[in-house]
């Protein structure tokens, strides 16, 4: 079980899924403690950059 979060309007959803230790009603407030105004939560979508920027680094 978990949730299908449309944390911008034109965005498709993020899928929302609990791990080890943690419920789904509390994956669920982290991730929407984290959107920031993008799609991705901010912890998600920094290392998205992160990995990008290194990718275009190292061809």
């Amino acid at each position: 079980m978990g949730y299908a979060y449309k944390s911008k309007k034109v965005a498709k959803p993020i899928y929302i899924t609990p791990g080890n230790l943690i419920s789904v009603d509390s994956a669920f407030f982290v991730v929407k403690h984290f959107i920031r105004g993008y799609k991705l939560p901010e912890p998600v979508r920094e290392a998205h950059i992160f990995a990008s920027e290194m990718k275009d680094r190292n061809p």
